[in-house]
């Protein structure tokens, strides 16, 4: 009645893991997963580990995903169709919560859980209030010894039939994680290379060559972890922030190719994009047509940009000269086509400064500059951008820094003259 090859996969995939010795630390947690998964395959239906629950007792915690982006409406709205007439035919992966036992964690399955809620609220006549999807749960007195290994079955549960599959995002973010818990050193030859056949593992497709560069990328998200500077990649960036102002993604409508959101942002009902930009190579110049271009057909929406530098190397001058020269381009735009040439209505900057960092040169003046909160962010409007520019200042020094104390004195500003271009 129900497909069970992604739990197939995701037994064979655990059961290799079992059997090697380089997961001593999660071996308990493994072995107990392949355990549920075992007994569900025998018994299927008449396992103890299956249920029917209602979508309405299983919640999707922050994070309890590894996915970067955890919903894709149009794979929604296909599943939700299929299911108004098939039903779930693949079971969902939930955790039992400790403090309530009617209510249930998701784990795996966003897509099928979310293609029902949106069924129940439109009233199907398929799906009625009483209805229930079969999950495969995981009893609260296995939380705890099966919590480490959740990563990898969700993992390996993405790998198989899926509508969204892993990304290589994903399965760094899962190595990254495991580096980081089993304390791996990947200067040490040994541990970059258990980390290469977990990344073959994990992924059932890279070559030894291509594992090696997924580490690599893995390796050098370890040394900006451990530097003054965060970095985030343009998924994250713009993911950060979207979860943060709970702006949900719209529909697309026929022909469009950007995704749009709509929400309440500074107390205001906002709807329109939000757009990463990169100072990286040739990415701002060549999207300057493109968003006024889309600004000019879409006059009823906003365009946000979230600035966060790359590239960095862990420098903090890069994440500093790369804002500057954003609102310098801006300031030319502007200087060329009037208000016309600032089309985005806000600019956010993404807090990328983790420690408080002393005695750095700006426009010829030293300043001690205060740790950035993460997930916080300065938001600069378009008219503060506009009168800022009308002044003939390129920017203003709070967008690029939070100043802790001043060293020398300062003339506040980028003014045109100074070295902020």
């Amino acid at each position: 009645m129900f497909d069970y090859q992604e739990f197939e996969y995701a037994l064979e995939k655990l059961k290799e893991m079992i059997n090697t010795n380089a997961y001593q630390n999660i071996h308990s947690g493994l072995q107990k997963m392949a355990d549920i998964f075992e007994d569900v395959l025998l018994n299927e239906e008449n396992s103890k580990y299956f249920k029917k629950i209602s979508p309405y007792n299983v919640e999707v915690k922050r994070g309890s995903q590894i996915r970067v982006v955890n919903i894709e409406p149009r794979v929604v709205e296909k599943l939700r169709k299929e299911i108004e007439y098939w039903g779930v035919k693949v079971p969902l992966l939930v955790a039992e919560t400790q403090t309530n036992s009617s209510l249930y964690e998701l784990l795996n399955g966003n897509h099928r859980h979310q293609a029902c809620l949106n069924s129940l609220q439109k009233d199907s006549q398929i799906l009625t209030a009483n209805y229930e999807y079969p999950c495969v749960v995981i009893d609260k007195s296995d939380r705890s010894i099966t919590a480490d290994a959740w990563q990898y079955v969700q993992i390996f549960l993405n790998h198989v039939n899926t509508k969204v599959g892993n990304n290589e995002n994903d399965i760094i973010t899962v190595l990254q994680n495991h580096a980081r818990d089993n304390n791996l050193d990947l200067n040490n030859e040994l541990d970059k290379e258990s980390l290469v056949k977990l990344c073959m593992l994990l992924s059932g497709k890279h070559s030894v060559q291509g594992a090696k560069n997924v580490v690599t990328r893995v390796q050098n998200n370890i040394k900006l972890t451990n530097s003054s500077i965060v970095q985030n990649s343009p998924k994250i960036a713009v993911k950060n922030f979207v979860d943060k102002y709970k702006l949900i993604e719209s529909k697309k409508s026929k022909g469009e190719n950007r995704k749009t959101y709509n929400g309440n942002f500074l107390n205001k009902k906002f709807e329109g994009c939000v757009e990463f930009v990169s100072m990286v190579g040739s990415n701002f110049d060549q999207r300057f047509l493109r968003d006024m271009r889309w600004s000019k057909s879409n006059p009823n929406k906003s365009q946000i940009f979230i600035l966060s530098a790359q590239k960095t190397s862990g420098s903090v001058s890069v994440v500093i000269s790369q804002r500057k020269e954003f609102f310098s381009k801006m300031f030319e735009l502007f200087k060329e086509f009037g208000s016309k040439g600032i089309w985005c209505d806000y600019v956010v900057i993404d807090a990328q400064f983790r420690n408080n960092i002393s005695n750095i040169e700006i426009d010829g003046n030293f300043y001690d500059l205060k740790a950035e909160n993460i997930h916080t962010y300065k938001i600069i409007t378009k008219n503060e951008i506009i009168q800022t520019f009308n002044r003939k200042i390129i920017y203003e020094l709070d967008w690029i820094f939070t100043e802790d104390k001043v060293s020398n004195s300062s003339c506040g500003a980028g003014a045109l003259g100074s070295t902020g271009n």
